[in-house]
């Protein structure tokens, strides 16, 4: 099945967020208490999960929906606790029964939009019947909505499966560096850098770089300047800003560090990709 077909009922039990303690672990005794389907999602932190014989790498952005009937056991990292949202849930068929477990998506997935899917934990814990000890199952239709749409776009990133030749590492990498981009193009003015970049990705600095220029090609500071430039020459092609406009708009302060690089990367000055026409090229 996906978690678009049609017939299936959604029933929501709860959510709640959790900061586990020094010396946390779950164990098999953990694995037999499971009830209903449980969606974690890694949002700091980092660990491990041996899920039947799989075993996970437990880190920001790592989605698992641990299912009934399987056997857990888990660790995190003393030098770098966990915060996980679980979110407790149930499928069934059109009589009311359970889907059976083989039957369900992937069970390991990267996310893609971390931002996105903290912010539906967040409104599924502040549905009325979804809080934590609350086991009174509820017939939520925005609770539903949320959680579908939530796992649906999940889905696409599953790391259960990973293309031919890669390491579900990389792929959870290359998706990693994706969001990165993301961030780089929507942040033109700063104050972005590269610790923040890290920061959001739950890595270090020099890590995170290590890994975007392995993927890229690039580091992750020349990809902002490329990001900038990229946007300076659109400003240049479709605005009638002044440089002096553009380049305050991107966050530079000097007028004229910002036309020397623009030369150095682009091969002319900001005023003479105007005038030359080149614009209308790019």
């Amino acid at each position: 099945m996906h978690w678009s077909d049609t017939g299936v009922v959604w029933k929501m039990n709860r959510c709640s967020r959790s900061y586990p303690e020094p010396g946390w672990s779950i164990g098999r005794e953990w694995s037999r208490q499971l009830v209903d389907l449980d969606l974690w999602l890694v949002l700091r932190g980092r660990g491990w999960m041996q899920y039947d014989a799989q075993r996970i790498e437990l880190r920001r952005g790592v989605a698992i929906v641990a299912r009934p009937g399987s056997t857990f056991e888990a660790e995190q990292d003393l030098d770098d606790r966990l915060c996980v949202d679980a979110i407790h849930f149930d499928l069934l068929d059109s009589r009311g029964e359970r889907l059976p477990t083989f039957a369900l998506p992937p069970r390991v997935m990267s996310v893609p939009d971390l931002v996105l899917a903290e912010a539906v934990s967040r409104r599924l814990r502040e549905r009325p019947y979804l809080r934590p000890r609350t086991h009174l199952a509820t017939d939520d239709p925005v609770a539903r909505a949320l959680l579908r749409g939530l796992l649906l776009d999940l889905e696409d990133h599953t790391l259960d499966e990973t293309p031919t030749g890669a390491s579900s590492e990389t792929h959870l990498h290359r998706v990693m560096v994706q969001h990165a981009l993301t961030m780089i193009h929507e942040s033109f003015r700063g104050p972005l850098r590269v610790a923040d970049l890290a920061q959001a990705m739950g890595y270090s600095a020099d890590h995170f770089g290590r890994i975007f220029r392995s993927i890229t090609g690039q580091t992750p500071q020349a990809a902002m300047i490329q990001a900038r430039l990229d946007r300076a020459r659109h400003l240049l092609k479709a605005t009638p800003m002044s440089i002096a406009q553009i380049a305050e708009s991107l966050g530079y302060s000097d007028v004229f560090f910002f036309s020397r690089q623009f030369k150095k990367f682009v091969g002319a000055s900001p005023s003479q990709f105007r005038r030359s026409g080149l614009s209308k090229s790019h």
